[in-house]
């Protein structure tokens, strides 16, 4: 049993210095200056926690944290389903100038998705609201930041 428990933290261990991950190396190598490692996150670099059942929510290992996606990247999205409403920012017929006007939303804090009609027409909007009245409350505050004429969609 001694044996095998040997082999595995060794096993173990070559494993993790051929994997690349610089903090493991130099604890294992005895140059970290500390008997234990640090939490994963406490550099900075991810963005994932532990949680209360002492994992990191990503159903595994908490030593690789995946990243966030980027925060101004367009998200593509479904329309308003019946019965509820959007904010109709602007209609591009090139993706590539409704993606930028998304970014430059995004930029400005507002939080928007596109939704493709057809080929040639790509709507930004904001919003999924259940009721007209509330979607006109939100396009007041929008055009009070001076984001132009703002519809409510569907018409």
């Amino acid at each position: 049993m001694q044996n095998t428990r040997w082999l595995y933290i060794t096993l173990l261990s070559s494993i993790l210095l051929a994997s690349g991950c610089d903090r493991v190396k130099s604890y294992l190598q005895g140059d970290g200056g500390s008997d234990t490692l640090p939490p994963p996150y406490s550099s900075g670099q991810g963005t994932s926690k532990p949680n209360s059942h002492g994992n990191d929510g990503n159903g595994g290992s908490n030593s690789h944290p995946i990243p966030a996606p980027p925060r101004n990247e367009p998200v593509f999205y479904d329309a308003p389903r019946p019965g509820e409403f959007a904010i109709l920012m602007d209609s591009f017929k090139k993706r590539e100038k409704a993606e930028d006007y998304s970014r430059y939303l995004r930029r400005q804090r507002v939080n928007n998705y596109l939704y493709r009609v057809s080929r040639e027409q790509y709507l930004v909007l904001v919003g999924h609201f259940v009721s007209r009245s509330q979607a006109e409350k939100q396009r007041q505050v929008l055009s009070r930041k001076g984001l132009g004429h703002l519809k409510i969609y569907p018409q």
